[in-house]
This record gives C-alpha cells, sequence and structure tokens, in this order.
C-alpha cells in the first residue's frame, strides 16, 4: 500500500485563475488521472480511523458521532485530522498526558525550524506542494490580504493544525459553495443513495462506498484544483464532512470573514 506522503509519478502543471498580482503556479504532482477506486477509497478511510485514534483516542465515528458536540466542532475536529496529514512532514510530535482543552488531542505537532522546508526529500512530497500551491491560491492571497513567500510562510502563518485546515478550507470553498452545479450533483448522488436506503452518515467504509462516495471523491478531485495534489486520505476526510455533517456546516464555517483567526488556539 502506498504511504501517506508518497509522490504519484503523474505529474502535470496544475492550472488556475490567477489574478495579475499572483505567480504562476509551477509543475506539480497530481494525484491520479482516476482519482479513486474503492480499494483506495478504503485504504484512506482505515488511515484516517487510526490518526482518529492516535490523536483523540477514538475512532473516527465516534469523533464525528458524539451528539453533545455541535456541527462546528465535529468538522472541526475531522479538519484538525487533515490540518495533521498537512503538517506531518514538517512538525515534531509529542505525547500528552491530558487531551488538549482546545482540541481534545493528545498529541501536539509543532512545526520545524524553516531548514526543515529546505530538505530535498521533504520538498518532494504532496504535502510541500501543497502548501505552495495553497500561498499561490488567489482566494488564499485574497482572504490574507497578501502572499506569503514561501511554503514556510504560509505554515507559519497557519501554525496549527486547524490552521491548515483553514487555508485548504479557503481554496475548496469557491467550488464546494459557490459552484452550483457541482453543488447540485453532490447533492443528487446523495439523494440517490439515500433513496436506496443507505444511510449515507454512516461511517463504515463500505457503507460510504455504498453511498457513492468514491464517485463524489472522483468529482470533487476532478473539479478542485488543490485536491489533485493531496493525499486520498485527506479527500476521505473531506467526504466524511460532506456525508456526515453536511455542505451547509462546511460552507457557513469557510465563509466566516473571521475563518482565520477562529483556527487559531488559545
Amino acid at each position: 500500500m502506498a504511504g501517506w506522503a508518497e509522490v504519484p509519478k503523474l505529474t502535470k502543471v496544475l492550472r488556475v485563475k490567477l489574478s495579475e498580482k499572483v505567480p504562476v503556479p509551477v509543475p506539480v504532482t497530481l494525484w491520479k488521472e482516476k482519482p479513486t477506486n474503492p480499494d483506495d477509497f478504503l485504504e484512506a478511510v482505515h488511515k484516517l480511523d487510526t490518526l482518529a485514534q492516535e490523536e483523540y483516542r477514538s475512532p473516527l465515528a465516534q469523533v464525528v458521532g458524539r451528539q453533545d458536540h455541535d456541527r462546528e466542532t465535529r468538522l472541526l475536529r475531522v479538519g484538525r485530522l487533515i490540518g495533521v496529514m498537512l503538517k506531518q512532514p514538517f512538525a515534531t510530535t509529542q505525547l500528552l498526558d491530558t487531551a488538549s482543552p482546545f482540541s481534545q488531542a493528545y498529541r501536539s505537532w509543532e512545526l520545524n525550524p524553516e531548514t526543515a522546508f529546505e530538505d530535498p526529500e521533504a520538498r518532494n512530497t504532496w504535502q510541500y506542494h501543497t502548501l505552495e500551491e495553497l500561498r499561490r491560491d488567489p482566494d488564499v492571497v485574497q482572504s490574507r490580504g497578501f502572499q506569503h513567500p514561501s511554503a514556510y510562510a504560509i505554515a507559519q502563518d497557519a501554525q496549527f493544525e486547524r490552521g491548515f485546515f483553514g487555508y485548504l478550507a479557503i481554496s475548496c470553498r469557491r467550488y464546494l459553495c459557490g459552484n452550483s452545479q457541482l453543488r447540485a450533483e453532490i447533492e443528487r448522488q446523495l439523494e440517490s443513495a439515500e433513496r436506496a436506503g443507505i444511510e449515507v452518515k454512516a461511517l463504515g467504509p463500505h457503507t460510504l462506498v455504498s453511498a457513492g462516495a468514491v464517485s463524489i471523491a472522483t468529482l470533487l478531485v476532478q473539479s478542485i484544483p488543490i485536491l489533485g495534489i493531496v493525499s486520498t486520505p485527506v479527500v476521505a476526510g473531506l467526504i466524511v464532512i460532506v456525508f456526515n455533517i453536511g455542505l451547509d456546516a462546511f460552507c457557513q464555517w469557510a465563509s466566516n470573514p473571521n475563518l482565520f483567526n477562529a483556527t487559531k488556539e488559545t
């Protein structure tokens, strides 16, 4: 099975519409021509579940299914897992004796010095390419009011795992929230699964596959440029948010004008 940070061999140039002030992106490594299949997706959900148990000491189904947490809290707990995956090659983890009062996680991730971003091996990860594209993303630039000069700069600005997820959400929200055709197709597939008697909020990997998660994951990767770079478990995390927490909750949170400050840990 492929490792989380393994960079696929297929390379292309990611084309996005950029403003005149934003440099043209360099060639990056994309995920796959055909983004996923059931085996890929099942492996991705398994990895996401393993990470949830490592971070929260709870399986993924419990993380997103706690009835004493509101939708935003559950969204951010899954979002933090995505942020951990983005941050992993450039951070040092530390086990905590008790759960963080802010994130409820039992591990912290301390960002490494800038030299970690200069390592050739680190620069050959999907995480590094993702940070490079995020710092050039016109929506990210607009939301911050400036362009970060390097991958390290945007990582330092994001700092916490929720911050990394926040930048990814900013890059995705134009498509997930602003593209009515994409949103309608996602909702059509979810409604089709419900009519077939499938509980779309159930988080069993095989249930997700039966509910159309693979085809929706393929649709997202084909429609959202940044998702052509990230690893399969990141896309699986977004699918969990869409299926279990809902697009409305994601778009409400991602459209918050104070989104960046909301990702800071205090």
